[in-house]
């Protein structure tokens, strides 16, 4: 397996690319989309830029846990697993809730009101390290009785 952090800039990017990548698939199909998708980086509210980088949040505080826990553990093997453990519910957290906000935006590209594009905001900032904790606890759980 790769090493931790090959693990960890690999999920940053997917991180990143996620939002686009639903804006693409949910939104006006392969014509429309370059125009609409430009727009939507620069716009004031609901930004996919923001939302892309609120994404990657999760993924640093992962960095830093795993970052300590090498300070602190003698031996630190497995950190790639524990890694890629938090990291699949972190994603998973991220995929929800573009696809739950940009669903309701496009494709008439009309923002729906004040609660909707909270869940950008709430899932990476409180969903997603939650997540993240219970996947490190699960993948901490596989490699100590899988020896």
């Amino acid at each position: 397996m790769k090493s931790a952090t090959g693990v960890l800039m690999t999920g940053a990017a997917i991180m990143l690319l996620i939002p686009a990548l639903v804006f693409v698939f949910i939104g006006l199909g392969m014509s429309g989309v370059g125009a609409a998708l430009l727009q939507q980086l620069t716009a004031p509210r609901v930004n996919l830029a923001v939302s892309s980088l609120l994404g990657v949040l999760p993924v640093l505080l992962l960095a830093i846990i795993l970052w300590l826990r090498a300070r602190l553990v003698r031996q630190p093997q497995g950190q790639a697993l524990l890694a890629l453990g938090a990291l699949l519910p972190i994603g998973a957290v991220t995929l929800f809730v573009n696809i739950e906000a940009w669903s309701s935006f496009l494709p008439q590209q009309a923002f729906p009101g004040f609660p909707h594009g909270l869940e950008l905001v709430l899932g990476p900032l409180v969903f997603a390290p939650v997540g993240m904790l219970g996947g490190l606890v699960l993948a901490w759980l596989v490699m100590r009785f899988s020896k």
